[in-house]
């Protein structure tokens, strides 16, 4: 997910305060998810996902959507 992220992320030219910011996270907690020590719930993967334009599939199983 970490790679999907911050992968997407670059691509929309987001930083990672903006993205944080937009998806009502916590900077501490989007590092946690980026190192998978946080267990993000349903809602935030669903946040993420929308900001970053990213089928929550794609997001989830780490992959782009050409890929599948």
């Amino acid at each position: 997910m970490a790679i999907v992220m911050e992968r997407e992320r670059e691509k929309r030219g987001l930083t990672k305060k903006e993205l944080v910011k937009l998806c009502e996270i916590t900077t501490p907690y989007y590092f946690r998810i980026l190192d998978a020590t946080a267990n993000p719930s349903l809602q935030v993967i669903t946040r993420i996902s929308t900001n970053l334009k990213v089928p929550l599939q794609d997001l989830m199983l780490g992959m782009k959507s050409e890929d599948r």
